[in-house]
């Protein structure tokens, strides 16, 4: 039965930072106990440092410098006390006491804050845990950021994703670590640089051309295999220099990703970045922060998405039209393809695939945007969500799994629209009624329009006998695994959600002799279970109609 709703918007990572324009106002608040570099004689788009060499006059800490980097001149400023209308948010049982502020504040025009760190030496050593928060839409939140204590000596660096315009505002402060707007798979953030980039050159001319046509890799082959490559992935991108190619789709691009792809246009690799006009409330920032710096960003426009078309763009941003929005995330890096299912986070089942077949699908897909995107035989991609989604229902039928087997399903959107979906939901249906364990896990809050739906398919799956579970952590891979005993017997693993409308989305099927991609799939599948505290999704109901 055909359900019409508005194509469904995925959360985000971590939550665009808005700050309040009263606080624009403050310019940081209270005395400034140090200084910064002066300002550049001619300005540049590529991230600089500026450091506060020296903070003294704070009670508690004798020594200490902090950095930040951005792509115009800003000041760093520590004190004592709270700025301005910014107070640290207390909460109930979880004693909270400030060590230090720090401000960021532009110097003439708005900066772009993309980076911030700091080593101090306190008074005496401190007690307990030291946390890191910013001042976000009226509130202190956590920043996920890994602050080090050693004796006496207490140092952070955090990514800001997507980056912030200054002011900006921080709190080092003993205690547990607020909540983050939305909490990622990791609780670190990566590093910024530990020296000052490289400027680009300025000017047009530094805008990198549409690098989504790659010459493939002597090591893109008709018989290539697929493999786990989280690392693989960040360390290419981090170490690509001038000459290199980049190309990426992403929906709601991780903090990691980010930093990665800044580093890599820092560094002179020819860029590219592809989003759809979907998100563009949400990537926006991101997107400027890599177009600044000399990096093509495309923003895809399929005519039937509702969205209106951003304009003006800034330099180095441009509009391509399309007949479905792109929601895989694909990636190509100098002729190497790599695929994630989820927002490119370094705790993702990342893959390196390695087959010429596939490569050609996925450059096709970054390239044209066709309205039926590829299927390969070579190792049973597809790129469409409604053949993928195909694809994963015939994987269950067909192994048919009943007493004794376990089927692990993991997703983030979960309604039954339209066949596609309705087929793995009937999948999932019949193998709880067949005696299987069949473990269940989706994204939640379950709110707005497909609520409805979603509560419903939940209810009648738990009455079946599925253990049925919503994480509210945010988004996940999309995985499902099917063993028998403790072997793996068939494994599906891909971007394409159970939701309303068609998109650009990957889903592959997994041979089970490929032990290394099932294995970082099945620890994946765990770590989020355990990660995510889900709650047990609504009440079993035999049947439902909404």
């Amino acid at each position: 039965m055909m359900r019409m709703r508005p194509p469904n918007v995925r959360h985000r990572a971590l939550t665009v930072v808005a700050l309040l324009a009263a606080l624009a106002a403050c310019g940081g608040g209270g005395s400034s106990a140090g200084g910064s570099l002066p300002a550049p004689t001619s300005s540049t788009s590529a991230p600089q440092s500026y450091t506060l060499s020296a903070i003294a006059g704070v009670s508690g800490i004798a020594s200490g410098s902090a950095t930040a980097y951005a792509n115009a001149a800003v000041t760093i400023a520590a004190e004592a006390s709270s700025p301005t209308g910014v107070a640290l948010k207390h909460r109930a049982a979880d004693s909270q006491t400030p060590l230090v502020y720090f401000s960021i504040t532009a110097n003439a025009a708005a900066a772009t804050v993309t980076a911030f760190s700091a080593s101090l030496t306190l008074d005496s050593a401190p007690s307990g845990t030291i946390s890191l928060s910013q001042w976000e839409n009226g509130a202190w939140a956590g920043t996920g950021a890994t602050v080090s204590v050693s004796g006496d000596n207490v140092s952070f660096s955090y990514t800001l994703s997507p980056a912030a315009t200054a002011p900006v505002y921080f709190a080092l402060y003993t205690g547990t670590a607020l909540p983050t707007p939305s909490p990622t798979a990791s609780a670190s953030a990566p590093s910024p640089p530990t020296s000052s980039p490289t400027a680009s050159p300025s000017g047009n001319a530094t805008i990198a051309p549409n690098t989504c046509s790659q010459t493939p890799a002597p090591s893109e082959t008709s018989s290539g295999t697929v493999s786990y490559a989280e690392s693989g992935f960040f360390s290419a991108l981090s170490s690509a220099s001038a000459g290199s190619q980049i190309c990426a789709s992403v929906w709601e691009p991780s903090s990691s990703l980010q930093s990665a792809l800044v580093t890599a246009a820092t560094n002179h690799a020819a860029v590219t970045v592809i989003y759809p006009v979907a998100e563009h409330s949400e990537d926006s920032a991101d997107a400027s922060a890599l177009a600044s710096i000399g990096a093509r960003v495309i923003w895809e426009d399929d005519s039937d998405d509702g969205d209106p078309t951003p304009s003006p763009l800034p330099t180095g941003e441009f509009v391509q039209t399309a007949t479905l929005p792109i929601h895989a995330k694909f990636a190509l890096v100098d002729g190497v393809a790599y695929l994630d299912g989820h927002n490119w986070f370094t705790s993702d089942v990342i893959l390196q695939d390695l087959n010429s077949a596939d490569y050609a699908a996925i450059q096709t897909d970054l390239t044209t945007f066709p309205s039926s995107p590829p299927s390969v035989g070579a190792t049973s991609l597809t790129t469409d969500k409604y053949s993928s989604l195909d694809a994963e229902a015939a994987l269950i039928t067909n192994a048919n799994p009943g007493s004794g087997d376990t089927l692990d399903f993991m997703s983030e959107d979960f309604d039954d629209y339209g066949a596609p979906a309705e087929a793995v939901f009937a999948a999932l249906l019949a193998a709880a009624k067949n005696g299987a364990t069949v473990n269940v896990i989706v994204e939640g809050p379950i709110t707005g329009s497909v609520a409805p739906y979603e509560t419903c398919d939940l209810s009648i799956l738990a009455y079946n006998g599925a253990n049925t579970y919503v994480q509210t952590n945010g988004g996940s891979e999309k995985i499902l695994l099917i063993a028998s005993g403790s072997n793996v017997t068939s494994a599906w693993i891909g971007s394409s959600n159970m939701s309303d409308y068609d998109y650009i989305d990957w889903g592959m099927t997994i041979p089970t002799s490929n032990s290394t991609v099932i294995g970082q799939m099945q620890a994946y599948y765990s770590q989020l279970g355990t990660y995510a505290s889900p709650s047990p999704a609504p009440a079993a109901s035999p049947t439902c109609s909404p």
